[in-house]
């Protein structure tokens, strides 16, 4: 049975598996985790596996089935045929199952998760974060790349790593803006400890802090109690021009074409209206732009 099973693997890799056996694996769920598989091995560098431990771990969880209902397949995945491995197979499903978790979202889009603690993240759009499900009860730990809001339940240290800085919390509701260098933290509840370059502060509920080119700036009151983009507007807080177009063509999914401008903007601009948003950032900045027939591509002249 289990040489059976590894034939079936091997097909399907190569696009040669019959309905029925595509429907036993669609009934077992195996399909849908090697399709998963596929689309993050696009995504990722593989390490060195236990072939073994990972087939065993895979044949607990997948043990035989006897029945399943028939309906055909039309979906496959040519570019790995050449990699019809079993034991490569095998050795992904073990990488699947003790490696980190992906959460990514794309343009105009929005994607809210709830890990086991019951602690929830809703990511902006272009946003993405890595966690370790498994270490999860130990370390709550994540790496942020973009924007998200976080609610906190009350535990062990909650951590969010970005490439700009860090911020710690043990229960509490807050927003993190991380794009590259830059580093925007928004505390709505409770407390949260922002380190960013070599120096730290504590922010209380209604505050927030920037960090910019190196610099953490000092703490600002709030009024809001969610991030502004979460209602549909993105805010700037004297933010290099050429990042604020960056988010534009995220939240708007058109491509942008601009000289870099380093020139700080202060300011917001709608999620629902290209026009208006164009305005609000070209008009105080003395920026001029044009947008292509078709509203997908925008270009912006100094």
């Amino acid at each position: 049975m289990e040489s059976n099973k590894e034939n079936v693997y091997a097909r399907w890799l190569e696009g040669q598996i019959d309905p029925k056996e595509a429907e036993e694996l669609q009934a077992s769920g195996e399909l849908e985790e090697l399709e998963a598989i596929i689309k993050a091995t696009d995504k990722m560098a593989l390490p060195k596996y236990d072939a073994q431990a990972g087939y065993a771990k895979f044949k607990t969880k997948h043990p035989a089935k006897k029945t399943a209902t028939v309906r055909p397949i039309r979906r496959l995945w040519p570019a790995f045929a050449a990699a019809a491995s079993v034991a490569l197979l095998i050795g992904l499903f073990w990488l699947m199952n003790s490696g980190p978790n992906v959460l990514e979202t794309g343009n105009q889009l929005t994607l809210t998760h709830t890990f086991s603690d019951q602690t929830t993240v809703v990511l902006n759009d272009g946003s993405s974060i890595v966690y370790e499900e498994e270490d999860w009860e130990i370390q709550r730990s994540v790496k942020l790349i973009g924007e998200a809001i976080f609610n906190v339940q009350k535990g062990k240290p909650f951590i969010v790593n970005t490439n700009a800085g860090k911020v710690e919390v043990l229960g509490t509701s807050f927003n993190v803006r991380s794009w590259h260098e830059n580093l925007n933290v928004e505390c709505y509840e409770g407390r949260v400890r922002v380190n960013y370059g070599n120096k730290e502060v504590i922010l209380n509920a209604g505050e927030s802090v920037d960090g910019i080119s190196g610099i953490l700036g000092n703490k600002q009151s709030i009024n809001h109690e969610k991030p502004f983009w979460s209602i549909g507007t993105s805010k700037f807080n004297l933010e290099p021009t050429f990042r604020v177009l960056e988010e534009l063509a995220r939240q708007y999914d058109v491509k942008v074409i601009s000289p870099q401008i380093e020139r700080p903007f202060n300011g917001s601009f709608p999620h629902n209206d290209l026009e208006k948003a164009l305005n609000n950032i070209c008009k105080p900045m003395n920026l001029t732009y044009s947008i292509s027939a078709d509203k997908k591509v925008i270009t912006i002249e100094d």
